[in-house]
């Protein structure tokens, strides 16, 4: 089975991976920093969430990039290719994210922050056939929150 791409779909993707700064160190000139940046890239043979491929047995470009800061305060953002016959129209998939952990005792810790699933493009009103979804994105928000002890860990969305 081949899919159709279009165009705009792969520069945007192109964009978005080569905008990915890559960290390092330069041997002894590198000083320690409270700033933590780590990046990914990546090709799949299937992208596949929850049980469901997200790409109908397609391959799928992936990539990220996190940052952190020592004092608790973190962002990330991660994206993959998706088939538009799993999202109406959809071509990629695009989560963000952002927070703070932070810490009441050596061992008790706690942390809160936010996670954004958005599908540019994608829309259910797309689906076919046409006319029988309402006009609504795929687009989701969750806010979480989680306490931990050692190495158990509480969190809930």
């Amino acid at each position: 089975m081949l899919i159709q791409h279009k165009p705009y779909q792969y520069i945007i993707m192109l964009k978005i991976i080569f905008l990915i700064p890559v960290s390092g160190e330069c041997g002894e000139m590198a000083t320690a920093s409270p700033h933590t940046v780590v990046t990914n890239i990546g090709v799949v043979s299937n992208y596949i969430f929850r049980g469901l491929t997200q790409t109908w047995d397609n391959p799928a470009i992936q990539a990220g990039v996190d940052y952190s800061h020592a004092v608790g305060w973190y962002a990330g953002l991660w994206t993959s290719s998706i088939s538009d016959k799993q999202y109406a129209d959809g071509f990629a998939e695009v989560d963000v994210s952002g927070g703070y952990n932070g810490k009441l005792t050596e061992d008790l810790t706690w942390t809160v922050g936010v996670l954004g699933y958005l599908y540019p493009k994608a829309n259910y009103s797309d689906t076919k056939p046409a006319g029988t979804y309402p006009p609504q994105t795929y687009n989701t928000v969750e806010l979480n929150a989680g306490m931990g002890y050692k190495w158990l860990i509480l969190k809930g969305s």
